[in-house]
């Protein structure tokens, strides 16, 4: 999933937008295990409520089964405000190709490591 952010987040357009992607990801039966690509411009911020609503979105989409999220920034800001949510599915980059390339590396380790899993498990029956 590409999210293109542009301009600002304000709380309302924050709660519209994650809104409609949970109604995409929730009624999309292949949905099971996702990946998020989110493209910020260089005026995309949020007040200190909106990151707290961004937060709780990110959590809602590792829940529901976004298993990695990429996010391109455009300024030093954005990185500084992003620190603190960082972890081991959530990474920030400055193309969009790198941020891609990584999300491919991330699926192909996660199929890999799941092929070898059943394979393990046929092994064992």
């Amino acid at each position: 999933m590409t999210i293109d952010c542009q301009g600002p987040f304000n709380p309302e357009s924050l709660a519209h937008y994650a809104s409609q992607i949970k109604q995409s990801v929730l009624t999309n039966v292949n949905c099971k295990d996702w990946q998020r690509l989110e493209v910020w411009d260089d005026e995309s911020l949020a007040s200190p409520e909106g990151l707290v609503m961004c937060k709780a979105f990110w959590d809602w989409c590792n829940d529901n089964g976004c298993s990695f999220t990429a996010i391109v920034i455009s300024n030093a800001i954005q990185t500084h405000l992003l620190k603190q949510h960082i972890g081991d599915t959530l990474k920030t980059f400055k193309t969009i190709n790198e941020a891609q390339v990584w999300l491919d590396q991330k699926q192909q380790l996660k199929s890999g490591a799941l092929v070898k899993s059943q394979m393990t498990h046929n092994l064992m029956q």
